[in-house]
């Protein structure tokens, strides 16, 4: 391992060593090597059959890990956060995190956002209505659609974090 921090001829880590190394740390190989920011646990699920029947213990982590980890590659350099109420269920439920894109501050077409208004966070479907301004609508039934005419929008009394692209529903029994 020394040689791969040597001042004066620092290199990469043989394949061999680099796998040990991940598998006896639980971290993803990508991570050590800087090829991602997110540490991420190694991908034992991954590992072929024979490899598998290897190693001394089972894995740490339960084998769904991967397949949710794999979902969630996707978001990688989205903002995240956490669903508080009900006003998106069944789509989003509450306590369940979700992802959205920071860059798509400006609503340019329908969908999913994440707002500021009226000094709050809220996830809202979005329909732009042309010449009325936006209606914001909950997934539940239970809650009234809002419509922001295009003077409130004006005065800066809407703004956009970002679009949301993923969610992953917590349900808890």
């Amino acid at each position: 391992m020394a040689r791969w921090i040597d001042a004066d001829h620092p290199g990469l880590p043989d394949p061999a060593s680099l796998a040990v190394l991940s598998l006896q740390l639980d971290v993803d190989t990508g991570w050590l090597l800087g090829l991602t920011s997110r540490r991420l646990p190694f991908a034992v699920d991954r590992l072929p059959l024979q490899l598998l029947q290897q190693l001394p213990s089972s894995p740490s982590r339960p084998a769904w890990f991967g397949a949710v980890a794999d979902k969630t590659a996707v978001a990688s350099g989205l903002a995240m956060a956490i669903m508080h109420g009900h006003d998106m269920a069944p789509r989003i439920l509450h306590g369940s995190p979700y992802f959205y894109d920071p860059t798509q501050n400006r609503i340019a077409c329908n969908g999913v956002y994440v707002l500021e208004y009226l000094g709050q966070t809220i996830v809202r479907h979005i329909e732009l209505r042309v010449g009325a301004g936006l209606l914001l609508r909950c997934e539940n039934t239970q809650y009234g659609d809002v419509l922001v005419d295009e003077a409130a929008l004006r005065a800066d009394g809407v703004r956009v974090r970002g679009r949301v692209t993923l969610a992953i529903n917590v349900c808890d029994f």
